[in-house]
């Protein structure tokens, strides 16, 4: 699992991360960290809170700003790319090159851009969405990789262009979460 979000207040989207005070996701404080120039970033890491944000029905999150002199404090609702919750293929299964590689998970969440992918050795491949949380490599799609090691490497994107404030603040949002799953080509 690799899940990283962070979040950066500029003036008019320019120039170096202002102070906004405390910030919290959902109620979890995020790490406030100020750079050489004095430039403020807030970052909420992997496995935080453990396990990440989990795959569910809604991507949006709430993002409570405490203020500063140049960010006024504010709650705005942002969308996050969850964590997918697969069920086919488990970890460390054996897949044969010749046959369909079905890929099952929860249901995506709406409006949130999903990527499956099969890299291993050869050139990657990427799996057609069927819909309702289903992908699929087709029969031979997989023979182009050579067999031995490999992995499933699952994308997510989530992002807002202009996510609420409730106010002037303008806020722009967009975060990733990949997941990888240990296979055998055969």
């Amino acid at each position: 699992f690799d899940q990283d979000l962070s979040v950066e207040f500029r003036a008019g989207g320019r120039g170096p991360g202002l102070d906004a005070g405390e910030v919290t996701l959902d109620g979890r404080p995020m790490r406030r960290e100020v750079n050489a120039k004095g430039a403020v970033s807030y970052k909420l890491g992997r496995d935080e809170p453990e396990g990440g944000l989990r795959a569910g029905g809604n991507a949006w999150s709430s993002l409570a700003i405490g203020g500063g002199a140049a960010v006024p404090a504010s709650n705005i609702r942002v969308k996050l790319a969850p964590f997918p919750l697969v069920t086919q293929p488990t970890p460390g299964s054996s897949v044969l090159r010749t046959e369909d590689l079905n890929v099952i998970m929860l249901p995506p969440v709406p409006d949130v851009w999903y990527r499956v992918s099969l890299t291993g050795p050869g050139d990657p491949v990427t799996a057609s969405d069927l819909g309702e949380g289903r992908w699929v490599f087709p029969r031979g799609a997989l023979e182009a990789l050579g067999i031995g090691r490999a992995r499933l490497l699952v994308e997510i994107e989530a992002s807002c262009g202009d996510c609420t404030s409730g106010g002037p603040m303008r806020v722009i949002v967009s975060s990733r979460s990949e997941m990888e799953i240990a296979l055998t080509l055969l």
